[in-house]
C-alpha cells in the first residue's frame, strides 16, 4: 500500500517505507503510547533490529490509517475517565474495547505484533 520512503533510521540511515515497517522481520514494535509535548498524539515505538543498528523510533499512529479496516470513532477518550489507560503504558498487552478514536490502532499494533511471530517484551 505504502511503498514510499516514509521514515530514515537516524542511526544506521536505512529508508524505510511503512509497508516495510509493518512487514520487515527486522522492524519490532515495542508498543504504543502518546506523546507528552503533543497531548492527544499517538505514536508508534519500534525497533530496528538489524545486525548494524538497534535504534528506537517513533512513527505516527495516523500514518497507518490506510490500513486500519475498521470504523473509527470519532470521540478521543484519553484524559477522560472513560479511557481504561492501556495506551498510555508500553508494558500493558491487553487489548482495548472502548469505543474511542485510538482503540482501533491499538488492535492494529497486536496484529503487527502476531505478523511478527512474538509479542515484544520490555526490559527495565
Amino acid at each position: 500500500m505504502q511503498k514510499d520512503v516514509y521514515k530514515q533510521c537516524q542511526n544506521c540511515l536505512t529508508r524505510l517505507s511503512i509497508d516495510e515497517i509493518i512487514n520487515s522481520p527486522a522492524i519490532n514494535p515495542v508498543g504504543m503510547t502518546f506523546r507528552e509535548k503533543e497531548p492527544g498524539s499517538a505514536c508508534y515505538l519500534f525497533e530496528h533490529n538489524d545486525d548494524n543498528c538497534g535504534a528506537t523510533f517513533s512513527v505516527d499512529v495516523n500514518d497507518f490509517l490506510p490500513y486500519i479496516t475498521e470504523d473509527i470513532p470519532i470521540e478521543k477518550l484519553i484524559y477522560t475517565d472513560k479511557c481504561n489507560g492501556y495506551c498510555y503504558d508500553l508494558d500493558d498487552i491487553d487489548e482495548c474495547h472502548d469505543e474511542c478514536y485510538y482503540a482501533p490502532f491499538r488492535r492494529f499494533l497486536f496484529k503487527m505484533i502476531a505478523l511478527k511471530g512474538r509479542p515484544r517484551v520490555i526490559q527495565p
